[in-house]
């Protein structure tokens, strides 16, 4: 739906961009315009629900700060 991000795979890559809006294709087919969030413009191409890889269903925040206060502590005790 239009505000989620989506990994989908465009030109053997992964891309990583918000849904903007759910466009009706051929048939009652759908499929997305998706922009990244840094981005002033849309992509360029569609994407098709079949090059959906993924989407963002949770956020932890603070998750990697454990591992920064580590490498800290790691780097000032040499």
């Amino acid at each position: 739906d239009v505000g989620q991000t989506i990994a989908f795979e465009y030109n053997g890559a992964i891309v990583v961009h918000r849904i903007i809006e759910k466009v009706e294709t051929t048939n009652g087919i759908y499929a997305y315009r998706t922009k990244g969030d840094n981005n002033e413009a849309p992509d360029p191409n569609l994407v098709s629900s079949s090059q959906v890889l993924g989407k963002h269903i949770l956020t932890i925040k603070f998750i990697g700060f454990p591992s920064v206060y580590l490498q800290e502590f790691l780097t000032k005790n040499k």
